[in-house]
C-alpha cells in the first residue's frame, strides 16, 4: 500500500514538472562545430531524460557482464560447499552405522568438495582410530596439523590418540601446546587439569581449575566435583600430618558432600577423633545424594562394636532417608544377616522388585539359605544359576 502511494506520488510531481514547463514554453540553441541545434525546453529536457536512461542502461549490462565471472565462481563455489555437507552429513549417518567402506568414500570425496580437506581427512582419521589403525590415524591428524584451518583438530586428534595409547607424556605435551592457542577452551581446560592431577602436579592442577568459567548449574557441580577430587588427591600425600590430612579433606566435602572418597575417609577420621555425631551426619548427608555401597559399609562400620544389632538399626536408618533405593534394601538384608536376623533378611528381599535384582542380591539369597537353613547345596545351586543368568545378560548386551 505505501509503494503504491509513493509510485502516484512521484507520477504526480513529474506531471507537475511537464505542466510547468509547457506553460512556460522557451528555446533552446546549441551550436558545436558548426552544427546549429535549435529545440524548444522541454524537447531538450526530455532528451537529457532518455539520454540518461541509456547511459545508466549500458552502464548495468557493463557491470552485469565485468560481476559474471565472480558470480558464476561464487555460485559454483556454493554448490559445492552444499554438496560437500551434505557428503559430511552422510558421512556422519554411515559412522553411526559403523559402514566403514562407506565413511572412507565419503570421507575420500569430502576433501575434493572443500577448499581445504580438513574436514574429510579428520573423518578418515577418526575412523582409522576407531578401528585401531593407530598409524594410520598419526599420519592423517598430522597432515591435518599443518593445514591453516586444521591446527586444533589436528592436536586435538593426536591427542586423543595419545589418551587412547596412554602415552600420558605425549598427552601433556599435546595438551599445553593446545593451551597456548586455545587458553580458555573447556576441552583444553578440563584436559589438562586431568594431565596434572595424573602427574600429581597439584598447584598447576589447582590454576587450571579456577580458569575453568562454568556457563549452567551441571558446570558448576563439575567444578566443584573436580575441585573436590583435587583436595582429596592432596590429601593423600605421604608426607602431610593427620591435621593437614583433616583440614584438605574438610575443604574437599565442603565443595562436594557426595563425592564418595572424601566422605568415607572424612567421616571415618571424625569417628576416630570421637566425633560420631559429626561423622554420621557426613555421611548421611552423601548418602542423600548419591547411595553407595562403600558409603554404606563405611556408615554401618561406625556403630559400636558391642551391639551386634546396632549396624542393623543404622542400615534401616538409611532405608528411611531413601526408602526407594535397591542398595540400601540390600544393606539392611546384609547387617539383618550378621545380626542373625533371618525373617527380616528375606522380608526385605522379597521387596526388591526383579528388576533391581543382581549379583549381590543373588549373593545374599544364597547366604540366608546357608545361615539359616544350612542348605549348602541349594546355596551353591543359587550361586551356579545366577552365574549362568549373569553370563547370558553380558552376552546378549555385547551382541546388541
Amino acid at each position: 500500500m505505501v509503494r503504491f502511494f509513493l509510485f502516484f506520488i512521484k507520477l504526480f510531481i513529474l506531471a507537475a514538472l511537464a505542466l510547468w514547463i509547457i506553460q512556460i514554453p522557451g528555446e533552446v540553441l546549441i551550436e558545436w562545430q558548426g552544427y546549429r541545434i535549435h529545440t524548444s525546453v522541454g524537447v531538450s529536457i526530455g532528451a537529457v531524460v532518455l539520454l540518461s536512461i541509456i547511459f545508466s542502461c549500458l552502464y548495468m549490462i557493463g557491470q552485469f557482464f565485468l560481476k559474471l565471472k565472480d558470480r558464476v565462481i561464487k555460485a559454483n563455489t556454493l554448490r559445492k560447499y552444499k554438496k560437500g555437507y551434505r557428503t559430511l552429513l552422510e558421512g556422519i549417518l554411515y559412522f553411526y552405522g559403523q559402514d566403514i567402506e562407506k565413511i572412507f568414500e565419503k570421507s575420500h570425496k569430502l576433501q575434493g568438495l572443500f577448499p581445504s580437506p580438513v574436514l574429510g581427512l579428520y573423518m578418515e582419521a577418526h575412523e582409522n582410530l576407531r578401528q585401531n589403525n593407530t598409524e594410520a590415524a598419526r599420519k592423517l591428524f598430522l597432515k591435518i596439523k599443518k593445514e591453516k584451518e586444521g591446527l586444533f583438530l589436528g592436536l586435538y586428534g593426536l591427542t586423543k590418540l595419545a589418551l587412547k595409547e596412554k602415552n600420558y607424556i605425549q598427552v601433556k605435551a599435546l595438551t599445553e601446546e593446545l593451551y597456548k592457542l586455545y587458553p580458555t577452551l573447556p576441552w583444553v581446560l578440563y584436559t589438562l587439569f586431568d594431565v596434572y592431577l595424573k602427574e600429581e602436579e597439584f598447584e598447576k592442577a589447582g590454576l587450571i581449575l579456577d580458569q575453568i568459567k562454568p556457563s549452567s548449574q551441571e558446570e558448576r557441580k563439575r567444578k566443584n566435583s573436580l575441585k573436590a577430587l583435587l583436595w582429596y588427591r592432596r590429601s593423600q600425600a605421604p608426607d602431610l600430618s593427620r591435621d593437614e590430612k583433616m583440614e584438605l579433606l574438610s575443604y574437599s566435602n565442603e565443595f562436594s558432600p557426595g563425592f564418595v572418597p572424601t566422605a568415607c575417609l572424612y567421616a571415618t577420621y571424625l569417628n576416630e577423633d570421637g566425633k560420631r555425631s559429626k561423622s554420621l551426619k557426613t555421611i548421611e548427608r552423601a548418602w542423600q545424594i548419591s547411595q553407595n555401597f562403600m558409603l554404606g559399609h563405611t556408615y554401618l562400620s561406625l556403630s559400636p562394636v558391642q551391639d551386634k544389632l546396632e549396624p542393623y538399626r543404622m542400615a534401616l536408618h538409611l532405608l528411611d532417608l531413601t526408602p526407594d533405593s535397591s542398595v540400601a534394601q540390600l544393606l539392611v538384608v546384609e547387617a539383618a544377616l550378621k545380626g542373625q536376623l533371618w525373617g527380616e533378611a528375606r522380608a526385605h528381599l522379597e521387596k526388591i522388585s526383579e528388576t533391581q535384582r543382581g549379583a549381590f542380591y543373588e549373593e545374599l539369597s544364597a547366604q540366608l539359605l546357608e545361615e539359616e537353613s544350612k542348605d549348602y547345596e541349594g546355596a551353591r545351586e543359587r550361586r551356579k544359576e545366577a552365574m549362568t543368568r549373569l553370563i547370558a545378560k553380558d552376552m546378549m548386551e555385547s551382541l546388541s
